[in-house]
């Protein structure tokens, strides 16, 4: 029996996921049908519909296990507060956009847009806020507006890269977003007017 957990029907999941990353190649997306999938794929048309309802339900399946592989990096990360570990989490987060560039590019790019940035975000703003503004007389708004600022940056970088078509390295890119935080360090903070 084909169980959803089964390893028949991992194999049968991975290699839909893959002939359509394989088919986004050389292919737009309006021009991928279940069919061309199931026929890269090498299985049938039940096989497919036994895993996804249509090519929505795929997209979110896939959508949904990009985004937990991204958490997984920041969210679990034991200590991202030390420089070199931050890069390296940023370059493996690249690592998988890059890989998935045209799934970013085409269907995916709002994988930005939801809890998936918000939930690195957090992380990031709880662990780097003490270091980031230690010393300095910043308000709650005040950070709240450079976090906020941050993330538009960060996915504003990765969208123009993906564009681009990933022309830099991973770690090249990971070093500018990580640039670009660190240079609050050095900034004064400009104060509100009361």
């Amino acid at each position: 029996m084909n169980t959803p957990n089964n390893a028949r029907s991992i194999l049968s999941k991975s290699k839909i996921k893959q002939a359509l990353v394989g088919l986004l190649e050389n292919n737009k997306l309006s021009d991928i049908t279940i069919g061309s999938i199931c026929e890269k794929a090498g299985i049938n048309r039940t096989t497919f519909y036994s895993h996804f309802s249509d090519m929505s339900d795929l997209f979110k399946a896939f959508e949904s296990e990009l985004s937990e592989q991204l958490e997984k990096l920041f969210i679990h990360d034991p200590d991202i507060a030390e420089t070199g570990n931050l890069i390296d989490i940023f370059k493996s987060a690249l690592d998988v956009v890059k890989k998935y560039k045209n799934l970013y590019k085409t269907h995916l790019g709002k994988i930005f847009e939801g809890n998936t940035i918000d939930k690195v975000m957090t992380k990031l703003k709880n662990k780097y806020a003490p270091i980031l503004f230690r010393g300095k007389d910043v308000t709650p708004t005040m950070e709240e507006s450079y976090f906020i600022f941050l993330k538009s940056g960060i996915i504003g970088i990765i969208r123009d890269w993906v564009k681009r078509d990933c022309p830099e390295s991973c770690e090249q890119i990971a070093k500018t977003i990580f640039q670009i935080i660190n240079q609050v360090r050095t900034s004064q903070p400009v104060q509100e007017n009361q």
